[in-house]
């Protein structure tokens, strides 16, 4: 049985992966959005206290700990108005970002890279599954440097 923090973060990297395939197509997007009257799309990783991360196993232990920080502090970094800021901004007439994904927390706002191709592999007929299995194993022991940092 995985930990509750284990657990937290494979729910927060799944919930991160399925924003940014959404939201960061890039330089075609752009494109589009360059030639055509569109909605800018950008999108909002948020990390903040709501009803359903009250429902992961030993979050109250942590939003207790939390609440006594921002007691202290006078902030609550984990406030879900802490993001509306940001939304209001992406949505202004005047603003000049599309196509972006950020990670929001408390007072830090941080922009995600888009997805980058780092290798390929290529054949021209369908791939069989003991070829993937010969030439897609080698990115099984490639390491990504995937930390969010939360000052």
């Amino acid at each position: 049985m995985r930990s509750a923090d284990t657990l937290q973060r494979l729910l927060t990297a799944a919930a991160l992966t399925a924003l940014a395939g959404c939201s960061t197509i890039g330089d075609s997007v752009k494109a589009i959005q360059d030639t055509v009257v569109t909605p800018v799309a950008n999108a909002i990783a948020p990390a903040a206290r709501t009803r359903l991360t009250a429902t992961i196993p030993g979050s109250q232990e942590r939003d207790a700990e939390r609440a006594a920080q921002a007691e202290e502090s006078g902030f609550d970094t984990m406030a879900p108005g802490n993001v509306s800021p940001m939304v209001a901004y992406l949505a202004t007439e005047d603003c000049p970002i599309g196509g972006k994904t950020f990670f929001v927390f408390g007072g830090t706002v941080q922009l995600f890279q888009p997805w980058t191709i780092i290798d390929t592999i290529k054949v021209d007929h369908t791939w069989s599954l003991a070829e993937l299995a010969e030439h897609a194993a080698k990115w099984g022991d490639v390491q990504f440097d995937q930390t969010i940092s939360i000052d």
